[in-house]
């Protein structure tokens, strides 16, 4: 078995662990070492899609694994402050006068024959 076979099944048996696992951080670092294992898989056999794919990854992985690492009040006050800002965040729904009724109008609306017509929710 030549070195390039030896990295290519190193590499293949660490995504299968990878695939494998049921938490992140271990995870990740399967990922990374897979990462790893085949940029020298592709270096060594001159195969430019598969190093430059696991070089792109492996910055990606290398981000993640730190994300999970960090401390989770800390991720959930960053994702919190993501949210506050989304236009489709529940808060951005809670100032809304208007609520809606079992037919599927608002409560402050009138029905009048035109919202029948126009395909309003009649059941």
């Amino acid at each position: 078995m030549t070195l390039p076979q030896a990295l290519g099944f190193l590499a293949a048996t660490l995504v299968l662990l990878t695939f494998g696992m049921r938490t992140m951080v271990p995870m990740r670092i399967a990922a990374i070492a897979s990462n790893l294992a085949f940029i020298a898989y592709g270096v060594s056999l001159e195969l430019t899609p598969v190093w430059l794919l696991h070089g792109i990854l492996l910055p990606l992985n290398s981000y993640r694994l730190l994300e999970a690492r960090q401390p989770r009040r800390r991720r959930r006050a960053r994702w919190l402050r993501a949210r506050r800002h989304s236009p489709k965040s529940p808060a951005a729904y809670a100032s809304s006068a208007t609520t809606v009724g079992r037919r599927g109008w608002a409560s402050s609306q009138t029905i009048t024959s035109s919202a029948f017509r126009s395909g309003g929710n009649t059941g």
